[in-house]
């Protein structure tokens, strides 16, 4: 049976909001057993061949050397640098806390874009939006609490990949790319190979994490790689083709409650009245920036 466009749009937006959402839970789960940047490297890896095996059948890819160049630049950024930030940062801070941060990389994006891209000054809403989620970030993070500098490794690390994901989202569309799914599935390669190398160079006992992994963490990278990256990605994908951007954005607003209340249940992470507040913050900012356009302040 053919589902109607709404039946699709709903599937579609409850994939991308849940099964993202999961995904911090599941790369946090699967750190249990393997290296951070390995996690990431063999997740992409795996993924990106599947992928481009059913994008063969599917779209027939005629790829010139400038789209494989360019995917290869897209693939390091979002894929080599911003999802294995996200794995790195999670070894040592909770899957909540960073999905909130994570949630934040519209405004990254709107910043990097005024200042790098388009030049255009953001509207007032985006503007008073951007403020407000800094002031969110900045509660959240607390660089005067006890454990700051603890962190503040993975922070960072975690600042250059979310930079990577932005700078990455907004070159996307200025260069020549394959079709979507081998696009995709180029990008995730590529990105895995490029984590590969790194977690070569910077972690140890590959061998042994691939023949003792355990269960759990078996089983979450199974989640990664077909529910994770397959269904949640391809959910995306329709909906950025089928739907206005502010729609498809609006996983930014829910992936940070869902993986919150998900560690909070199966990682009994803390959540404090702080971190509660800080992320009302944030999602009170995304929402003004991700509707600026639709947002008008009354006249008198």
């Amino acid at each position: 049976m053919k589902l109607s466009h709404k039946s699709l749009l709903f599937t579609c937006l409850l994939s991308v909001y849940f099964i993202w959402g999961s995904t911090f839970l599941a790369v946090k789960i699967g750190l249990n057993g393997i290296a951070p940047i390995f996690l990431s490297a063999i997740r992409f890896i795996i993924g990106g061949v599947i992928m481009f095996v059913i994008a063969y059948f599917y779209e027939k890819p005629s790829l010139n050397t400038t789209q494989i160049k360019n995917s290869l630049k897209i693939g390091i950024l979002l894929i080599g640098l911003g999802n294995t930030s996200l794995a790195i940062a999670l070894k040592s801070m909770s899957s909540g806390i960073v999905s909130v941060i994570t949630g934040a990389i519209p405004i990254f994006v709107l910043v990097l874009d005024y200042f790098f891209f388009s030049k255009k000054k953001p509207n007032l809403i985006s503007q008073i939006g951007t403020l407000i989620g800094t002031i969110g970030l900045f509660i959240l993070i607390n660089p005067f609490q006890s454990g700051f500098f603890a962190n503040s490794v993975a922070l960072l690390i975690m600042l250059v990949g979310i930079l990577g994901w932005s700078w990455g989202t907004l070159l996307a569309p200025r260069l020549e790319l394959p079709s979507v799914f081998t696009k995709v599935s180029l990008q995730m390669l590529f990105g895995g190979i490029f984590s590969l190398i790194i977690s070569l160079i910077f972690e140890n006992n590959h061998f042994e994490m691939i023949v003792n992994i355990n269960q759990k963490a078996f089983l979450s990278l199974c989640y990664l790689i077909f529910i994770g990256s397959f269904l949640g990605y391809s959910s995306f994908v329709w909906l950025v083709s089928n739907t206005s951007p502010e729609i498809a954005s609006t996983n930014a607003l829910v992936n940070p409650v869902v993986a919150m209340f998900l560690g909070y249940i199966f990682l009994e992470e803390t959540i404090t009245l702080v971190d509660i507040l800080a992320t009302i913050l944030v999602l009170i900012s995304l929402f003004f920036v991700i509707f600026s356009d639709k947002l008008k302040f009354s006249k008198n």
